[in-house]
């Protein structure tokens, strides 16, 4: 589905415009301040609002993210079934705790020009779809990926570098190259990839290890560990550069937005908020062998998690239709209300089927999107 490529085809823009200090906003050609449907005071308590709703949602993910890194490491130290299914869980959390920002990550794709450094931690936290045979052995090819790559330096600087170095989808860091490594794809994970080695035999010697660090096993075992501490660091990267101080900081340039680019700006990101959602849900439902547009533990997962995906998604979008004007905004609203509603209890209503329920989340969504789309 071509609409689920949207994201990706906006962060290979910031990739190259991603620079030091924020450009300023754009004046008006005629040097005059237009005029909006909004008062300055209504503008600048919605603005807040904004920001307050995003860094709370990011404080949240953090939570998650610092949960997720203590039952790695747990697991990595005693590796068995029950520590890998807590880590598991922890991942699960902290994914679905980032759809709590879906709203906000929107600015950065709808104006890379002045969010690139929102857009480029994105990618760094959130980059799908992947290669799984990028990172690791995968279906038939069971020595690929930079896990048995022993020419390449498991360090935080040169994974960082080496994320979508040469392809959007050569994805290295964030939740969805974790999910990967905790899961596994197509089959279940073996808590044996990363049982520690801890003695270089003879059977290691004639496969051409020269040094323990060198075995698959051990390389993965530091791979997953680095990439949830990077991906901490991240986290606690956009959460500065959110509502910062700095000149730089997406709240500081958002500032020097006029109040009629705010407004223009927060509608552009509902609107694609709204369309990735209707995306979102399609792929839920969808029975195709095409590659997936969101995560595959995530559609794989219970009735009540994929709920939380739309849920938290539907949540942090409503800041955003303060911004409309007042006969949209209701509109929006209502919508807004009804699939939130929808998603809100975590078991199936009797006799309803996972495709009833999300054929009218769909339904309400599409709506939505159809009244942004009307000129009021």
């Amino acid at each position: 589905m071509q609409l689920g490529r949207l994201g990706l085809l906006a962060c290979s823009v910031l990739l190259v415009q991603a620079c030091d200090n924020a450009p300023k906003a754009p004046q008006q050609d005629d040097g005059r301040k237009p005029a909006t449907h909004l008062p300055a005071s209504a503008v600048q308590m919605h603005s807040e609002a904004l920001f307050t709703a995003g860094s709370q949602a990011l404080d949240t993910c953090l939570q998650s993210a610092r949960q997720m890194d203590e039952t790695i490491a747990t697991f990595l130290s005693k590796p068995n079934e029950t520590t890998l299914s807590v880590a598991q869980d922890a991942w699960l959390n902290t994914t679905l705790a980032y759809r709590r920002f879906s709203g906000a990550r929107q600015l950065g794709l709808v104006r890379p020009n002045f969010f690139s450094h929102l857009n480029q931690l994105d990618y760094h936290i959130a980059g799908f779809p992947i290669q799984p045979g990028f990172l690791d052995k995968f279906g038939q090819y069971q020595y690929s990926g930079l896990v048995h790559d022993i020419g390449f330096a498991l360090t935080e600087e040169s994974l960082v570098n080496q994320h979508g170095l040469t392809d959007l989808s050569e994805v290295v860091l964030g939740v969805y190259a974790i999910e990967f490594l905790l899961f596994n794809l197509g089959a279940p994970r073996e808590v044996r990839d990363f049982a520690q080695v801890s003695t270089l035999d003879n059977n290691l010697r004639e496969r051409g290890f020269e040094n323990i660090a060198e075995v698959p096993n051990n390389r993965r075992r530091a791979l997953l560990s680095l990439q949830s501490k990077i991906l901490l660091a991240d986290l606690q990267g956009l959460k500065l550069t959110w509502d910062g101080v700095a000149d730089s900081s997406i709240r500081v340039t958002w500032q020097r937005f006029s109040d009629t680019q705010k407004i223009s700006a927060a509608r552009d990101a509902l609107t694609g908020a709204v369309t990735q959602l209707m995306v979102d849900i399609g792929e839920l439902i969808r029975e195709t062998d095409e590659p997936l547009q969101i995560s595959p533990t995530i559609k794989a997962s219970g009735f009540a998690q994929q709920q939380q995906f739309i849920h938290h998604a539907l949540g942090s979008l409503t800041v955003y239709a303060a911004f409309l004007k007042q006969e949209k905004k209701a509109s929006l609203n209502a919508f807004l209300t009804e699939a939130i509603a929808l998603t809100e209890t975590d078991k199936l209503s009797t006799h309803a089927t996972m495709q009833d329920h999300w054929g009218k989340v769909f339904a309400v969504i599409k709506r939505a999107s159809d009244a942004l789309s009307r000129d009021y």
